[in-house]
């Protein structure tokens, strides 16, 4: 059996953040290892990485490898591209099957206006969902044991959720939790061809820089040996994070994991995707502690909140070796922050935590999400606010990376599911303070985008600017006073949440 794992590239005209390029794909590879570990040789994998190759030439291998199984990860920023090769491998016959948080948010939509995908994975493990529904697909077998699948059945959509044995095996409590991605198999980074390892790598060293030697650095991975956040009750409005129920990994694995980055693809500068990892500090604790000596040069750059950020939580991030923190400061105005995120949240915290990371030589990326706030006057003050703190952060910190972009309201965050839902705004956004929005600007904003495919992020972004008050065009100046600010303090910028490219 051929399957041909596809991580989709951004559509045409939509920027990408200030990464660009540096980081490779850890989903394509881990969904690889696992269908390898499980079927061996009665599977032939291939992975394309859309960061880098062109549409055409991932259709093309589609089209020359013909294969059995096309899965696809799918983002907000590529859905265009995404359903282009859907099309493209139902076209040489294969079974379509698409996955990550888009695709799982949106999947009764996918599956009832797009004729050409077969399965869509729901779930925060696919490697749960994939090794299981191609199996039961080589047998002809039963798909009701697949967990966490969709897929169409006469004229219903079949949507499955975890078996309880999988569920017992992902959650817990205690120990039970910090152990609990221990069944996911370390990936084997191989798989992936050099010619991507060589772009990432180089993608990276052209980025700016102050606190780490690039010489040094002999290769770049992604890892995840952590998932959640504590704010997993209370999420940030614009948070679009399927699960943010905490789960670990054991230091073991942990290492096991970054010492074969190293022996795979000589990677000695890890991205650890665990948001937010001040969540746990006792995690990273036993992460710290059992770090073995011949992996001592290993740098990371790992996920921080503010909020979270204490002279402990800087302790330990200096241990594990981490360079960068990639840490949503948000706004630099206390009232966009609490709405943005909580009540905990405000500019001192914020600038607090940002002197302790530059203290402690730890590069800070940050990013900066625009919104309005029900007229232009307030909108003004916020976001002259936010523009100031931007420029204390570039002049008086280590911070080295901005991405900015208007707020991108999902089905899956608090505010965006008012789009999808609007009978949910009178009760809830008046206690989160967002009753300031225009409930029937919201009303035809929701009749456009709540059963579309072609969510288009840049005109999303644009409709609710208008639901909150304002022209999109002025979020956008603001937008481009923080690009020329980067430009000036040699940083790296980026637009985050589906921003235009130029």
């Amino acid at each position: 059996m051929r399957i041909v794992l596809i991580n989709s590239g951004n559509d045409s005209g939509i920027d990408s953040n200030a990464n660009a390029q540096s980081w490779p794909p850890l989903n394509i590879i881990s969904l690889a290892t696992s269908l390898l570990e499980k079927f061996g040789d009665a599977v032939e994998v291939s992975l394309l990485d859309g960061q880098i190759d062109s549409l055409e030439c991932l259709a093309n291998v589609v089209r020359k490898e013909r294969p059995d199984i096309v899965g696809i990860s799918m983002y907000s920023t590529s859905i265009r591209n995404t359903i282009h090769l859907v099309k493209e491998a139902k076209g040489v016959g294969a079974t379509t099957i698409l996955g990550n948080d888009h695709a799982s948010f949106h999947h009764r939509t996918l599956l009832r206006k797009v004729a050409e995908i077969d399965y869509i994975c729901t779930g925060d493990v696919g490697e749960d969902t994939l090794s299981v529904l191609i199996t039961q697909l080589r047998l002809n077998g039963d798909l009701s044991i697949v967990p966490n699948v969709a897929y169409r059945r006469d004229d219903r959509i079949v949507s499955q959720k975890e078996s309880q044995l999988t569920k017992l095996g992902q959650f817990g409590s205690g120990s039970r939790r910090s152990k609990a991605l221990d069944r996911i198999a370390v990936p084997n980074r191989k798989l992936l061809p050099d010619r991507y390892w060589h772009a990432y790598a180089q993608a990276f060293r052209n980025q700016h820089h102050r606190t780490i030697d690039l010489e040094s650095v002999t290769g770049v991975a992604t890892i995840n040996r952590a998932r959640g956040c504590a704010r997993s009750r209370n999420p940030c409005r614009y948070c679009g994070i399927a699960d943010l129920e905490p789960r670990a990994s054991s230091p073991a694995v942990f290492w096991d994991d970054v010492r074969e980055a190293r022996d795979d693809v000589r990677a000695n500068c890890l991205y650890e995707a665990f948001d937010s990892a001040t969540s746990w500090p006792s995690l990273l604790e036993g992460w710290a502690n059992a770090r073995p000596d011949d992996l001592a040069d290993t740098r990371f750059k790992m996920y921080a909140q503010a909020a979270e950020t204490s002279e402990r939580t800087v302790e330990l991030f200096e241990r594990l070796g981490v360079f960068c923190v990639n840490t949503g400061f948000d706004s630099g105005d206390d009232v966009t922050l609490k709405l943005l995120k909580g009540k905990y949240d405000s500019l001192s915290t914020n600038k607090r935590a940002a002197a302790l990371w530059t203290s402690a030589g730890i590069e800070i990326y940050t990013s900066f999400v625009l919104c309005g706030l029900g007229d232009e006057a307030n909108t003004r003050r916020s976001l002259d606010a936010t523009l100031k703190f931007a420029e204390w952060l570039a002049s008086s910190t280590s911070t080295i990376s901005i991405d900015a972009a208007l707020l991108y309201p999902d089905v899956s965050s608090t505010v965006g599911r008012w789009i999808w839902n609007p009978d949910l705004f009178a009760s809830e956004a008046p206690g989160l303070g967002w009753d300031f929005m225009n409930f029937e600007t919201l009303l035809k904003v929701s009749d456009r985008w709540r059963d579309e495919v072609f969510i288009d992020p840049l005109t999303l972004c644009d409709d609710f600017a208008g639901v909150c008050g304002v022209s999109s065009e002025l979020l956008l100046e603001y937008e481009r006073r923080l690009q020329l600010l980067t430009k000036r303090q040699n940083m790296n910028f980026g637009r985050s949440q589906g921003g235009k490219a130029e």
